[in-house]
């Protein structure tokens, strides 16, 4: 009974996980220029990024899948999804906990309204308090 219900559990998992993997790589595809213009998926840093080389589109997949579950927030030095959802009381109105949604909202609206609290010291020093996923101060 255990591993069927395992079993099941996984299942769900990669049909959910899948969805969201292409509804991210659909946001990426839309938004490809945005992200590699600002190398917003670092490569260079990642044990990630040496297995995915310099696919984009497959760092972005893995990030969402894994990478926003695990508290990652540092997908780039110039880009911290705490701070930015900490800043913009009117994106906590439109996106609550939706880090996915901040991420998308930035490369597609933020850059171009040059929203500029987007590092933990940027967002502090203006006076924001940064909470994390768990509602620790960062």
């Amino acid at each position: 009974m255990k591993k069927k219900l395992l079993a099941f559990a996984l299942a769900l998992t990669m049909c959910l996980g899948s969805g969201m993997t292409a509804n991210a790589a659909m946001i990426v595809k839309n938004n490809m220029s945005a992200l590699n213009t600002l190398n917003t998926i670092n490569k260079n840093t990642s044990s990630v990024a040496k297995a995915f080389g310099n696919d984009s589109e497959a760092l972005w997949n893995h990030f969402v899948i894994f990478g926003l579950n695990e508290g990652r927030s540092d997908i780039n030095s110039d880009f911290n999804v705490f701070a930015y959802s900490s800043a913009y009381p009117d994106l906590q109105k439109a996106f609550g906990d939706d880090l996915l949604a901040y991420y998308v909202h930035y490369v597609n609206f933020g850059i171009k309204e040059n929203r500029k609290y987007t590092t933990i010291d940027a967002t502090t020093k203006a006076g924001f308090t940064v909470s994390g996923m768990n509602g620790q101060i960062l």
